[in-house]
């Protein structure tokens, strides 16, 4: 303990019991704390709640002697442990005092409920300690808890008296539903009976009714029938006298026919006896002009067959010159953009080399497959699609163009190879033309098939060029030749600085169709 605490407590215990009689504020302060009716204690919160002074009236609640409760701490007196007294040390500490509901611990051993009132004070020496005052509430509980069971009993009294009541308000109720029920009954069994009377009597006058109809209908009914058998009699009879004059109007007719047809087959005899005659004396001069007009037609023919031999010659001259333009000679650009590419010395040169030969070789190997005929194996062994996908990706490695297909709506068994080969061509030539002279970044190629026709779309986003102007070179004059070569049509629509569209559309006809399957 505080040796100054120490020592000025025990001055005021000296002063209490030898100067019962002292004068001052501090005497005064320490009867009324000795002597208050309640109990009260001081304690230390600093030494765990020491008790440092009680007065008589904490001496008494709790059992103890004052030297007995000055030599023990809170725990002593109080259940510590449980939550309320806690909670309650946590409030003095934040506020400064707190008031709660607690167990206290009497000398005995015996806990008892209490109401405590706790707050913190400085005394002379500047020490903090804190005052708790105790009232025990046991009795306060006791007798609420002795008028809770009166307030109980005279609930349960009320409850007894209500049921009471209700169970003989149910009787009455019960009897009055039952009085009332034999009522209802007793008025619905007279309503009833005045009800089947009324079904009665109206079912009564409307068979009455009814009768008076149909005896009326039925005369009615008699009557037309009558009527309609006396006009059906007329009819009948002006039917037959008009059916007797068209019989015998028919039959006059049909002599007048027989005589006319009768002049007119003698009369055919006649001509046609007169026709034999003419015409044996004619025979011999017609059979001389068809010998002089056949052998016209003859001639006619050879020369015919003459000229279509030399046109197919033209054409087959034609097809190889197209072929040579637009496979040999794209083969042999792209292995030379190949060795371009490659001079730069780059880390892809091998590769380049590599690509560069390979066409061409591939170009060789076109040439001579020229001199016995056209070929058409990269469409046997790719199809138009996947070789259209191939020859995009090519151009694709070695130029800054960025080319979008959109090829899933053609049907490759649908046409035949030759049809094939033709729009790959196109293909290969007016993508040349793009890299050659359009400067395009951009590209798009669209293969779209329907039930009616086929349509290639190839578009760009370069300079464009002027329609109407002659161009020179024979890249667009190959494309049209190739789209009318099966009724096709080919439409260049550009503007200057505005790119170029190219349609090719193609009727979906017999002579497209593959023949093969």
């Amino acid at each position: 303990m505080h040796k100054s605490l120490e020592n000025t407590l025990k001055l005021r215990h000296v002063s209490l019991k030898k100067s019962p009689v002292s004068s001052g504020d501090d005497l005064l302060r320490q009867l009324a704390f000795e002597y208050a009716a309640q109990a009260n204690i001081i304690t230390c919160p600093d030494q765990k709640g020491k008790i440092l002074l009680v007065n008589n009236a904490a001496c008494k609640l709790l059992g103890y002697s004052k030297a007995e409760l000055l030599t023990k701490s809170r725990e002593a007196i109080f259940n510590i442990r449980e939550s309320c007294f806690i909670k309650m040390l946590k409030q003095r500490k934040a506020a400064g005092q707190s008031t709660a509901l607690v167990t206290a611990i009497k000398k005995s051993g015996k806990p008892f409920p209490c109401a405590v009132t706790s707050a913190f004070f400085m005394d002379a020496q500047g020490l903090e300690l804190a005052i708790t005052t105790i009232a025990d509430i046991s009795q306060s509980i006791l007798k609420q808890k002795i008028i809770d069971i009166k307030k109980q009993k005279i609930v349960s009294h009320n409850i007894d008296i209500a049921k009471s009541e209700q169970k003989r308000i149910d009787v009455k109720n019960e009897k009055e539903v039952a009085d009332n029920i034999v009522h209802a009954k007793s008025v619905q069994k007279r309503i009833d009976s005045k009800n089947e009377k009324m079904v009665a009597a109206n079912i009564f006058q409307a068979k009455a009714k009814q009768k008076r109809i149909d005896t009326k209908n039925e005369k009615t009914i008699a009557d037309n029938i009558d009527l309609a058998k006396c006009v059906q009699k007329k009819i009948d009879t002006k039917n037959k006298k008009i059916v007797s004059d068209n019989i015998d109007l028919a039959k006059f007719n049909q002599k007048k026919i027989d005589i006319l047809n009768e002049k007119i087959v003698s009369e055919n005899i006649l001509l046609a006896q007169a026709k034999s005659d003419s015409r044996q004396a004619e025979n011999s001069r017609q059979n001389k002009a068809l010998e002089e007009k056949l052998e016209r037609e003859i001639k006619l023919k050879e020369k015919q067959i003459a000229e279509a031999t030399e046109e197919a010659k033209d054409m087959e001259r034609s097809e190889i010159g197209r072929e040579l333009h637009d496979n040999v000679n794209q083969l042999l650009g792209a292995s030379k953009l190949y060795l371009e590419m490659a001079k730069k010395r780059g880390p892809d040169s091998e590769m380049f080399l590599n690509r560069s030969t390979e066409y061409t070789l591939t170009a060789i190997e076109e040439i001579r497959k020229l001199t016995k005929g056209l070929t058409t194996d990269i469409i046997k062994d790719l199809g138009l699609c996947d070789a259209i996908e191939n020859i995009v990706r090519e151009i694709m490695e070695i130029n800054p163009v960025k080319i979008l297909c959109t090829l899933e709506s053609f049907i490759e068994d649908s046409v035949d190879d030759k049809f094939k080969l033709n729009i790959f061509r196109i293909v290969q030539e007016q993508l040349n033309n793009i890299l050659k002279h359009a400067k395009a970044t951009e590209a798009n190629i669209s293969l779209l098939q329907n039930k009616r026709s086929i349509m290639l779309s190839i578009s760009d986003n370069g300079i464009g060029f002027d329609t109407e102007k002659k161009q020179k070179g024979i890249g667009l004059v190959n494309i049209k030749s190739r789209a009318v070569s099966y009724n096709g049509m080919a439409e260049f629509v550009a503007q200057k600085n505005q790119g170029c569209v190219l349609t090719v559309r193609f009727p979906l006809t017999g002579s497209l169709q593959n023949n093969d399957e």
